[in-house]
């Protein structure tokens, strides 16, 4: 190892001449400036400069091992070429992943962009590395950076048609910046198998690219080495691996708000969405099973056990789970089953089940579970036949803090009980019952016991009064027959019953009160960040205050509260001058509502007409799946015998208005003209447009038809700000040179496809159909704009 080095070495000084290119000055791992290689012969480098070149040369030319022996002599690792390429950036292209592991432990900078504006990040997505890839996102790689071109290292995987590479990077939120949208088009028209999956992977990722700009997907990749559990601390998962022994490997998980992924398919009736989405993928790992602890909000209602579901099948399963009453939290531990290269998909649930008993005719004391501290006691020969007790609860408490009453002054003051014999029995004899009160009256208020025998009662006269009395903390009372009981303040009985069976109602429906609100920010003259939230009620106005710190403002607040179901889910649209910006997938414009999170969805939308005013309204419908029966169809085998065949149907789904909001959108602020400095970069050539409609000797036909407040109006469709309009006609006040300005300036040096119809529609938008027309003509007909 010594001589290789040692070989590594001399041969990087024997090719250190003063022919030798320059090196760009970096600092060394001391803080000390590197010298650069002069021209003139003098050697001035330090021993770090010598041992910095040697690495460089150690892994251009693939000696690994000479590399990171270097690393540990203390080889400056920021070393850079006249490239103003470092170590890291040879390695991530050559898909050394120990070697990047050893220089980023040291401190190498992951993000640093060479002279053509590239990261490694750009230099692995390039070569086709997956490994790489994702050891740079874990160490924080930048997916969003731009080189000087333009792209984005996503785009690079995409003219490398590097499928792996380009469905993890759009796992990691990758924008779906391109400089070159061509190749989709065509994509999209091949038959190939490859490029049908990268426009489905496409497809996938622009459903939720929002959620990642938006903080609705967050996520988190790290490097698991055993011995250790390791915390994700953006997601709130700890990956258990501290009693494994394996070797090391990438782990990645994801948290999804449910709105940007289509959830409700997977859920089967009579279970109730408790989660968000889960998602995770390994990389290098010779297990196929992981262990998982989540943190999730809210804590499942007495009677509801947990289960997880995916859409994978069968892929994960609970070990254990807990509540932290005091924090709201649920933790669960959970086994994963992940296939090597796979992607796993999963969420919680929520059953409701009851508690049985079995009971004969001797006497029995039951004390369930699912109520700590509740008796019934059973008398002997209370039933004619033995039978199961079903047990059943409906908490309540959240339903008297939603209405907004305090832990003393509640009205509710015990969870609703459901007692029912499996055979449909009803006692012989009165049952003592007690039950525990999670809020207590003041001394002098008596409590009752409302019970109704309708599953759902809605009136006052569903509702029988059965008195009685104060034990401690219980409420002890005698029933004659099993239905629904809970026990309410006698004095609010008195004076308000009807609002009294209002809020058991809610309970039992499991409804809240909620509010919907809208808030906005401008982000651009032509984009806006639109925030539709639907909040308790008792958390609005500190949900509102939250938004407006991230300089976001309230739009009219015109009260709109109602009454609304867990798990209820809503459809947004939008009306007047407002339409959501580069979305047509209807399913990207869903909300729904659960108190154990926050209910927000955040909307990218643009203005129909820029000249009209910034107005309109949002439109919240609730959505309303009708289940149909399913089809029977029988087919005759033989005289004698005949087929059935069930033909399941999906449900129908209707859109019932439920409240609008107004929408007031504020103006970009500008700045003074005058210190607005607009460049604009003329290449000699236009060798580059590949586009003819959009070659700057066509555009120029076109601006022969433009006056200058035309070429203005037109310039705004193109979505310049204001501000840049004003500057570029400053200081190109010939209607020529200006068109010439806007148009380099919106096209760029490489344009695309749909820019052709974008100027098309700028164009009809300016009041110039006829030009309009015309591009549209050329752009089919693959011609120059000609107006002769």
């Amino acid at each position: 190892m010594a001589a290789e080095i040692a070989s590594t070495e001399n041969k990087a000084n024997r090719l250190k001449s003063k022919y030798t290119s320059k090196v760009f000055p970096a600092k060394t791992t001391k803080g000390e400036d590197i010298s650069v290689l002069q021209d003139d012969g003098h050697d001035t480098e330090t021993q770090e400069d010598s041992n910095g070149f040697a690495l460089m040369f150690a892994t251009k030319n693939k000696k690994k091992q000479a590399a990171l022996k270097l690393i540990d002599s203390g080889a400056d690792i920021h070393f850079l070429d006249q490239t103003k390429c470092n170590v890291l950036h040879y390695a991530a292209g050559a898909g050394y992943d120990g070697l990047i592991l050893k220089l980023l432990s040291k401190g190498t900078s992951v993000n640093l962009q060479d002279c053509n504006g590239e990261t490694a990040l750009h230099k692995a997505a390039r070569s086709g590395h997956e490994k790489t890839v994702v050891a740079l996102v874990a160490n924080d790689a930048d997916v969003y950076v731009l080189n000087w071109q333009g792209q984005t290292c996503l785009e690079l995987a995409v003219m490398g048609r590097h499928v792996k590479i380009i469905e993890d990077l759009c796992l990691f939120g990758s924008d779906l910046v391109m400089q070159d949208w061509q190749w989709l088009e065509e994509a999209i028209q091949s038959r190939d198998k490859e490029d049908q999956t990268i426009v489905d992977i496409f497809m996938k990722h622009n459903y939720r690219l929002l959620g990642f700009k938006h903080g609705g997907i967050t996520f988190d990749a790290k490097y698991i080495e055993s011995g250790s559990d390791t915390y994700m601390k953006k997601i709130g998962v700890t990956l258990l691996s501290k009693k494994s022994t394996h070797q090391p490997y990438y782990f990645y998980c994801s948290r999804i708000h449910v709105e940007y992924i289509n959830v409700q398919k997977y859920i089967s009736k009579g279970e109730k969405l408790f989660s968000d989405t889960y998602e995770c993928k390994a990389w290098g790992s010779s297990r196929t099973t992981f262990n998982l602890k989540l943190k999730l909000n809210g804590i499942p209602n007495c009677n509801e056990t947990l289960k997880v579901i995916s859409p994978n099948g069968n892929v994960a399963n609970i070990d254990s789970s807990s509540r932290n009453e005091e924090t709201n939290h649920t933790y669960v531990i959970v086994t994963v089953n992940i296939k090597h290269g796979a992607v796993v998909t999963f969420m919680f649930v929520t059953i409701k089940k009851p508690e049985v008993f079995g009971i004969t005719k001797r006497a029995v004391t039951i004390q369930p579970q699912l109520e700590p501290d509740a008796e019934i006691d059973i008398p002997k020969d209370t039933f004619d036949s033995p039978g199961d007790l079903l047990f059943n609860v409906v908490e309540t408490k959240d339903v008297s803090i939603d209405d907004g009453v305090s832990n003393r002054e509640a009205f509710i003051v015990t969870n609703v009980i459901d007692l029912s014999m499996s055979n449909h029995q009803q006692p012989k004899q009165p049952i003592d019952v007690k039950l525990p009160m999670h809020s207590t009256t003041n001394e002098d208020n008596d409590i009752v016991i409302l019970t109704s025998s309708k599953e759902y009662p809605e009136k006052i006269k569903d509702w029988e009064i059965i008195e009685a009395k104060k034990d401690k903390n219980r409420a002890s009372f005698r029933i004659s027959h099993f239905s629904i009981f809970t026990g309410v303040s006698k004095k609010k009985v008195e004076t308000d019953m009807i609002g009294v069976c209002k809020s058991i109602q809610k309970a039992l429906n499991n409804e809240r009160q909620v509010e919907f609100f809208a808030l906005a920010k401008t982000l651009s003259s032509d984009e806006y960040a639109i925030v539709i939230e639907c909040a308790l009620q008792r958390k609005a106005s500190k949900r509102k205050k939250e938004w407006e710190k991230q300089q976001f403002s309230i739009q009219k607040d015109e009260g709109r509260c109602h009454t609304v179901q867990i798990n209820q889910w809503f459809r947004v649209k939008f009306d007047g001058n407002i339409k959501i910006a580069e979305t047509e997938q209807s399913d990207t414009q869903r909300l729904m509502f659960h108190p154990n999170r926050d209910n927000f969805h955040i909307f990218s939308a643009e203005l129909f007409d820029k000249r009209n005013p910034p107005t309109g309204r949002i439109e919240i419908e609730l959505i309303v799946e009708t289940e149909q029966e399913p089809i029977i169809v029988l087919e005759s085998e033989n005289c004698f015998k005949s087929k059935e065949t069930v033909i399941t149907r999906d449900p129908i789904t209707t859109y019932m208005n439920l409240t609008s909001l107004p929408m007031h959108l504020l103006p970009v602020p500008t700045a003074p003209v005058e210190n607005i400095e607009v460049k604009v970069f003329q290449p000699l050539t236009d060798n580059d447009c590949m586009i003819k409609v959009l070659k700057m000797n066509s555009l120029k036909e076109l601006a022969k038809r433009l006056s200058m407040d035309e070429a203005e109006q037109v310039a705004i469709q193109l979505k310049l700000t204001q501000a840049e309009v004003a500057a570029l006609a400053r200081d190109f006040p010939k209607i020529d040179d200006f068109c010439d300005a806007v148009f380099w300036k919106w096209r760029g040096k490489r344009p695309y496809g749909s820019q052709a119809m974008s100027l098309a529609v700028a164009l009809e938008r300016s009041g110039k159909a006829l030009e309009a027309a015309e591009v549209k003509a050329a752009h089919k007909e693959d011609r120059l704009i000609c107006f002769d």
